[in-house]
């Protein structure tokens, strides 16, 4: 072998190889889709907040006017009251909007003097306070447990509804009821309910 060729095998064997550049690697992929919708979101929690306050100051007011209305007050509040019912927000057994934000049910029985103070002192502020406004849609469920002329009142007041005249037939029973004294001293069957007497009262 000549020197030349020893020279360039030397070279060839002793050449460095050439080093392999690193690939960078790839970052790991991002987790797209697929998170849940937030259930507390920001309007939703205002609403929830309006409806608390709402029901908060119904209570205050239910709690601030309970107490010892007479018979004869509760006859006099429900005759001054009974003229300026909002009978254009009136659909059968419900009073006020119906996208009201507050949804009342009031479960009575036209007997009960319990029933009559509720209505003749909290229910009439909370129509003028809340129903009007559009705040509340206030609607009556029938629950007579004192009898059967609870029972015939109830029927008759479904009556009335079918012809969207259940909230003024609601306040004439009840002021029946408030003028014979039921606040002041109860009592049941005595015949005010009687079916001569329903329909009187719807005349």
């Amino acid at each position: 072998m000549s020197n030349r060729q020893a020279r360039r095998e030397l070279s060839r064997t002793q050449g460095t190889r050439p080093q392999r550049t690193p690939r960078a690697s790839a970052p790991p992929p991002r987790r797209t889709g697929g998170g849940g919708s937030e259930i507390f979101t920001r309007p939703f929690v205002l609403i929830v907040a309006a409806v608390i306050v709402v029901l908060g100051a119904i209570l205050v007011a239910v709690v601030a006017t309970s107490g010892g209305g007479s018979s004869d007050d509760i006859a006099s509040r429900l005759r001054e009251k009974s003229g300026s019912l909002p009978t254009d927000l009136a659909n059968g057994m419900k009073l006020g909007k119906d996208d009201a934000p507050v949804k009342l049910t009031v479960f009575a029985d036209f007997q009960c003097p319990f029933c009559l103070k509720f209505t003749g002192e909290q229910e009439i502020d909370i129509i003028e306070e809340f129903v009007k406004p559009g705040i509340v849609q206030l609607e009556y469920q029938n629950l007579p447990i004192l009898g059967p002329e609870s029972v015939r009142a109830a029927l008759a007041g479904m009556c009335a509804a079918d012809q969207n005249k259940f909230w003024q037939y609601h306040n004439k029973l009840f002021l029946v009821q408030a003028e014979a004294g039921q606040a002041d001293d109860e009592k049941l069957n005595v015949g005010r309910f009687s079916d001569e007497n329903l329909k009187k009262y719807a005349a």
